[in-house]
């Protein structure tokens, strides 16, 4: 066995300091019997299956609910595996960490803990956990985004193996009371206002948990630890400006109770007595059960800073006993058992009965995500989210957070105060544990948005995308900056550089004069755009366009296959390529159609640009003038403009056919009127592109997504699906081939 002793004054110096200043004191639970603790251990995982009987004993720290789902699975495990018996003991959270760190360092203590990621740091510094490389190979880690295994590494050891991954926060609203969840923090405070009235209240959330503070640092640009040194970074006006944020709520806009902790919020949530909550996808099954009729979305963007709140993100880890390591029977035991208990078919039990997140790329694809609004708008938030530092400095800046937040709340200290004393204390409580600086590497990835901003609905909304699923999956670091004119491309291009970026992706035709620019005066920096080529090409710009034209060709052969009119329309934002491109396309399968069938289907506004992307009032009257000339199909080609025609639409009784992304996802609320939608799935082109930056074989040149390589296509029908018959949807099948050989022409370019 490896010596501790130069590690105690240290690590046991914190743990005590830390867990005693700000965790409840611990009930008394038995400990179960500790057994004695191996000297030796295998250079290599144990591959032999346990041919007599080994007990696993497992130490977890869930609710009494959870609990019940963990027997199920375990008796389920050892009716599997009948040499294998697994015992569980259930703490609580805090008590288990002293619980462990008491018998671990006696030699003894459980096998595996199931726990936050947070105890990787700790307990993998004072040696009693055995690095999950020591058991698991590469191929069963794959299994896993790098973004749900990140928060379990320390020092660049992985210490735990992930059965769900989020443990976020997020917003949630009883639609009830409110019809859609706010988009910025000034719309929050404003719709809370109006929603405070009597015991109801607008808000609620736990005002003295500095968990519920973090996502407010990170949306005013700020993080408890430097991402580079794991330090303490609180005392910044990134930190004080969240807790003046805080405080407003309660003391300014009154919106949220004098007192409110955890159970508060949760209970007037359920009753009803609250339109808006921030609280975990933990809580999500509850309210399920409960009958709630509640959305939820990302907690709204920080109005002052641009930037969306960033909730810590983890999740639940099995972290395996050093000692496991020096017996090859249990070593196996415990291998088996976290492989069934990480399993895909376990984690969807998970999303199902709890609506906890996976931490599984196979179980992510489930339907039961992409059908359930509730789960759409977890992962919509998960994509703002920062994983949790699980390095032992995360300990000092809890304790130093907690009473400096409740002083705020209680009016008795000023944010400034509150942020410099922070500071202080972390930093002290680091120094006196004795806990140096550590050197990461991030690869960090930044995108520049068209002026349409982040949630457009549109090619901004699904380029970010990309680099969100790349955070997930790749354990890249991504912000993005929003273009409010197009004078801030530069602007926003330059800050990125100057924060040493390693990779930029840009978003809009109408930046291809600064990216080229950029690019050229960058080489060593990756450059990807969306929808602009260049020729000739550029060594470190990678340009990602779309055929689009033929997407949309079978868009407009639909349209002339289900108007009841005899009319159709389009209409542009800008009058730019990848406007027109579908535009065209569009027109041209309606023409198509009417050589197919002898009809003379109209289309109407193949030339008419409202010469913007930003405004919905726009994309109203566009609409209104469509359908006033007989159009009962309309695909605006506009951004965000096209919400306003969705809204026309809607309100007339037609149908819409959305651009860039499934409007029934990113716009829901038009679920009803989206007929389909022409995808250009620039989110797996951006995704592509970054993956191959992360591992140095970015080549600059020109992408272009079609329908041979799904670069492109048509959306579900969704609500229509059974209004389309099958021999118009035979006949759209028929003409995609006919466009991906050649046979058919889209009109594009003639």
């Amino acid at each position: 066995m490896r010596s501790k002793v130069w590690m105690f004054v240290a690590v046991v110096l914190v743990l005590s300091m830390v867990l005693g200043a700000c965790a409840p004191k611990p009930t008394a639970t038995p400990v179960p019997k500790p057994t004695a603790k191996p000297v030796a251990k295998p250079t290599e995982a144990p591959t032999a299956v346990p041919v007599e009987k080994v007990k696993i004993v497992l130490w977890e720290q869930e609710g009494d609910e959870v609990d019940v789902f963990l027997d199920e699975l375990i008796a389920d495990f050892m009716a599997k595996n009948p040499n294998i018996e697994v015992e569980r003991t259930h703490y609580g959270n805090e008590e288990l960490r002293d619980q462990f760190q008491t018998a671990g360092l006696a030699g003894a203590g459980p096998d595996l803990v199931r726990c936050p990621n947070d105890f990787a740091g700790p307990f993998s510094t004072l040696e009693l956990l055995a690095p999950v490389e020591d058991i698991f190979d590469a191929a069963f880690l794959d299994q896993f985004f790098p973004g749900a295994l990140g928060p379990a590494a320390v020092g660049g050891v992985l210490w735990g193996v992930p059965d769900n991954y989020g443990n976020h926060l997020m917003l949630l609203y009883n639609k009830d009371l409110l019809a859609e969840a706010p988009k910025d923090t000034d719309e929050m405070i404003e719709v809370a206002k109006g929603l405070t009235k009597g015991e109801q209240y607008g808000l609620v959330l736990n005002l003295n948990e500095p968990f519920w503070l973090a996502p407010w640092i990170g949306g005013f640009g700020g993080w408890p630890l430097d991402d580079a040194t794991d330090m303490p970074t609180m005392g910044t006006q990134a930190v004080a400006d969240a807790l003046q944020f805080v405080h407003d709520l309660k003391f300014v806009h009154k919106i949220v109770p004098l007192e409110c902790d955890y159970d508060t919020a949760d209970t007037l949530f359920k009753e009803g007595k609250a339109a808006m909550l921030i609280n975990g996808d933990w809580s999500l099954g509850g309210y399920k059960e409960a009958g709630l009729n509640f959305g939820t979305a990302p907690i709204p963007k920080v109005t002052a800073t641009g930037l969306y709140p960033s909730p810590m993100t983890a999740g639940k880890y099995y972290m395996i006993n050093e000692a496991v390591l020096g017996d090859a029977a249990k070593a196996e035991a415990v291998k088996v058992f976290v492989t069934y208990m990480t399993s895909p078919g376990v984690q969807k039990q998970w999303l199902e009965k709890f609506s906890r997140l996976p931490s599984n790329k196979e179980v992510a694809d489930d339907p039961l995500i992409s059908s359930d609004p509730i789960l759409m708008g977890s992962m919509a938030q998960l994509s703002h989210g920062k994983g949790m530092p699980a390095a032992p400095q995360m300990r000092c800046a809890w304790d130093a957070m907690r009473p400096n937040l409740e002083a705020v709340m209680a009016d008795s200290a000023t944010a400034e105060e509150a942020a410099a004393a922070m500071q202080d204390e972390g930093m002290r409580c680091v120094q006196e544990a004795g806990l140096a600086p550590t050197e990461k590497v991030t690869f960090k990835v930044g995108m520049i948005t068209d002026v349409g901003g982040i949630d457009d609905k549109s090619f901004n909304a699904t380029s970010w995308k990309g680099v969100a699923d790349a955070i997930r999956e790749l354990g890249v670091e991504g912000r993005y900056l929003e273009s409010q004119q197009q004078t801030d491309y530069a602007k926003n291009i330059t800050e990125f550089l100057q924060q040493d970026y390693d990779m930029l992706v840009t978003v809009g035709f109408l930046l291809g004069d600064d990216t080229a620019k950029f690019g050229q005066e960058n080489p060593d920096v990756p450059f990807t755009i969306v929808d602009y080529a260049y020729d000739p090409t550029i060594p470190n710009v990678l340009g990602l366009t779309f055929a689009t034209d033929g997407a949309a060709f079978l868009a407009g052969y639909l349209a002339a296959g289900m108007t009841k009119t005899g009319k159709v329309g389009t209409f542009g934002g800008i009058d730019i390529p990848p406007v027109t491109i579908f535009m065209v396309g569009f027109e041209h399968g309606v023409k198509y159609y009417n050589e197919k069938h002898g009809t003379d289907v109209e289309v109407l506004g193949t030339s008419f640009y409202v010469g913007n992307f930003e405004s919905t009032d726009d994309g109203r009257r566009a609409g209104e003038s469509l359908m006033d000339e007989g159009a009962d199909i309309v695909m605006p080609v506009a951004g965000p403009v096209g919400l306003g025609t969705a809204a026309a639409v809607q309100e007339r009784g037609g149908m819409l056919i959305g651009v860039d992304s499934d409007w029934v996802v990113s716009a829901p609320e038009y679920e009803d009127i989206v007929l389909t939608s022409v995808l250009k799935n620039a989110d797996v082109a951006v995704y592509t592109a970054i993956e191959s930056a992360t591992k140095g074989t970015f080549e600059g040149g020109v992408y272009v997504g079609t329908l041979a390589n799904d670069g492109v296509g048509l959306a579900p029908f969704h609500a229509f699906d059974a209004d389309v018959s099958a021999e118009l949807k035979a006949e759209l099948e028929e003409i995609k081939q006919g466009l991906i050989d050649g046979t058919i022409s889209t009109g594009w370019g003639q």
